[in-house]
């Protein structure tokens, strides 16, 4: 980041100039693909990759931006490749902005807020062409690439960590609470709990249940199967006293019953 820092005071000194797309870039339609042969091509679609095919629309880097349905998605291409008609691509003019900082930039700008459908949710060449973007200098934009594509990676593998521990957990539930031919008899909850009740939620218009409380409160959206050990709510003793707010004991199940 001190290089980044660095950079922008160098090379950046009077600020920097925000673009349309339309200064920076190309949008083109997509169009069918069936009458093609097979082949290793991606065809995309709105929602990702659809199909291969022998031929492709075009094979330089690109962000490809839906049109109608899945107008929240989009896609860094750096493969040759096909699009349908639900799907723009786009032609980077790389003398001033790098394809891959330009698809940085639109996903900051959330583009499925531009919709302009009632039903399918759609974007068109000529809202999107009207989007600005900053366009530093192209070293600039290398440093942004660089350290956001760090993040990237490093987001890639923590999520396929906690795939492999969730999995993991769920192969290891399943062997150790799996009965087959174990004698083991199953039973009921109410066979096995001593006590099971409902809570309530204090009148939220008197202060005197919530003011200054000091009895943490657990609602619907603290129960996320997992342990709780802090909630963000608090009520009064006269909350517990006068409503059906109840005391429950430490470590015992929660479940949600509506809302979670």
């Amino acid at each position: 980041m001190n290089n980044l820092s660095a950079l922008i005071t160098e090379l950046c000194p009077n600020g920097v100039e925000y673009k349309e797309l339309q200064a920076v870039l190309k949008i083109k339609n997509g169009s069918d693909y069936k009458s093609f042969g097979e082949g290793d091509i991606p065809v995309y679609g709105s929602g990702g990759i659809i199909a291969h095919t022998n031929r492709f629309a075009y094979d330089k880097p690109s962000v490809l931006i839906p049109r109608k349905g899945s107008v929240d998605k989009l896609y860094y291409v750096d493969v040759p490749f096909w699009n349908v008609d639900t799907i723009f691509y786009t032609e980077i003019n790389t003398g001033l902005v790098i394809p891959r900082y330009v698809y940085h930039c639109l996903l900051r700008e959330h583009l499925e807020k531009l919709n302009t459908a009632g039903g399918v949710p759609s974007l068109t060449q000529n809202v999107l062409n009207k989007v600005k973007i900053p366009v530093p200098p192209l070293e600039v934009q290398r440093e942004i690439v660089r350290i956001l594509d760090t993040f990237t990676e490093l987001t890639a593998e923590l999520t396929a960590e906690l795939t492999a521990r969730r999995q993991q957990y769920e192969y290891y539930r399943n062997k150790l609470l799996s009965i087959g031919n174990n004698p083991t008899p199953i039973l009921e909850l109410r066979d096995i709990v001593k006590k099971s009740c409902s809570g309530a939620t204090p009148v939220k218009s008197n202060d005197e249940y919530y003011e200054n409380g000091i009895i943490p409160w657990i609602r619907t959206q603290d129960v996320r199967f997992n342990e709780i050990t802090e909630v963000d709510s608090y009520i009064t003793e006269k909350a517990v006293n006068e409503t059906a707010a109840k005391w429950i004991p430490e470590n015992c199940v929660i479940v949600a019953i509506s809302g979670a």
